[in-house]
């Protein structure tokens, strides 16, 4: 750009080459790569926005899946930035005399096809990973997932790699190619468990009646698809009798779900006055 200028306007060019002398053709490829980098961050913000835009217009006027367009916007703006700053890149090598070089080098059919074949196959990899995981529908962003071991809510799939951020904060990368395990927790229902530890002094038969009165009369819950049941005694030891209490929830609300059922049942038995007993640990042989 900062060539094309000078050519264009002899006299800037003149005052150019006299004000900086023989570091005026270094100096003009300096600003062309801020130039270039600098349009290449603008194209590729403003594609984001056109991109964001239209995944709100489309939500909004169809009524479309909003994690699908999530995911699909993650990957267009993954897509589209690769190629605008490739291309970015290929301009600057140029610009500063390399572009020759670099097409000689790829051109040559020994060492520069087994070195891009060598390089490429990581990235291969991952694109091909990254692929197979969108077209099979594995994960969405938005979705509460554990992949390899790492588990948080994905919040970018990318050609490359997927970001998942935990829930204290962290941010996992992952490369597409390196995924060996994934474990989706937003898809379909999550069932909530609450185990309730009462001394064996109070009658079993008693407590059970009593913890299914306080699951009836639970109220309305958003987390809930259907009222908590008691399932029954799991432990008992010459101490404590443990009961358990399953509820089915919605995607994702076992947490407050469980929470809630806590709460209920404190307050049930408290008022019946039976008091939780602590669950004595087990000792090791």
């Amino acid at each position: 750009m900062m060539q094309y200028f000078l050519e264009r306007y002899p006299l800037f060019d003149t005052w150019f080459t006299t004000v900086f002398g023989d570091f005026s053709p270094y100096l003009s490829a300096i600003l062309d790569v801020i130039f270039i980098a600098a349009a290449a961050a603008l194209i590729v913000a403003c594609l984001h926005r056109i991109i964001a835009g239209w995944k709100k217009l489309v939500v909004t006027r169809k009524g479309k899946n909003e994690k699908q367009l999530a995911t699909l916007c993650s990957v267009l703006k993954s897509v589209t930035a690769f190629v605008v700053w490739f291309i970015a890149v290929i301009l600057v090598l140029y610009r500063v005399g390399l572009g020759d070089t670099v097409t000689s080098v790829l051109a040559t059919a020994g060492i520069g096809g087994l070195a891009v074949g060598l390089g490429a196959q990581s990235l291969i990899k991952d694109i091909l990973a990254g692929c197979a995981m969108l077209a099979e529908q594995q994960i969405s962003v938005g979705d509460y997932v554990s992949i390899n071991g790492n588990a948080g809510t994905v919040e970018e799939i990318g050609l490359r790699t997927i970001r998942i951020r935990a829930w204290k904060g962290e941010l996992f990368i992952v490369p597409n190619g390196s995924i060996s395990t994934v474990v989706n927790y937003s898809r379909g229902g999550t069932m909530a468990v609450v185990d309730v530890p009462v001394s064996n002094k109070f009658n079993s038969g008693e407590v059970l009646h009593l913890l299914s009165q306080a699951m009836d009369a639970m109220p309305e819950n958003d987390a809930l698809i259907k009222k908590p049941a008691v399932a029954g005694i799991t432990e008992m030891n010459s101490v404590v009798i443990t009961y358990r209490i399953t509820a089915e929830c919605r995607s994702m609300q076992h947490v407050a779900a469980e929470r809630a059922i806590r709460s209920h049942v404190v307050q049930a038995l408290g008022e019946a006055g039976i008091i939780l007993q602590e669950i004595p640990e087990k000792k090791s042989a």
